[in-house]
């Protein structure tokens, strides 16, 4: 379903984590980064990628689901504080995009149209 929606070389932007998907599906990531979680990276850092899908007219994001499970092996991180940094990187990175397909496991946004 990737490459019905992208072609290769189109800039996409895959979250949370995903540098093997700009590898499989010959896309470009637009951003410095190509692994966003809470913990790692907080909002001051999430809201330049979302200006930069922005200035680069990023029409597709593919939105990866995080199994909360994995905490278990990163006693260390609260699963609330976790599940906020989540859910407002998520609305973050969509504020300029809408639900539009799902493709295996991602969720797939497309940029609002005027």
């Amino acid at each position: 379903m990737a490459s019905e929606l992208t072609r290769p070389g189109t800039k996409t932007f895959a979250w949370p984590f995903a540098c093997s998907f700009y590898v499989l599906s010959d896309t470009v990531n637009p951003s410095r980064l190509d692994f966003l979680v809470p913990g790692w990276q907080d909002n001051s850092q999430v809201e330049p990628i979302a200006a930069t899908l922005e200035s680069q007219n990023v029409e597709y994001l593919y939105m990866f689901t995080l199994d909360p499970g994995l905490l278990k092996d990163y006693p260390n991180i609260d699963p609330d504080a976790f599940q906020r940094g989540l859910d407002e990187q998520r609305a973050i990175l969509t504020q300029d995009y809408e639900p539009f397909a799902q493709a295996g496991p991602a969720q797939v946004f497309r940029r609002k149209r005027p």
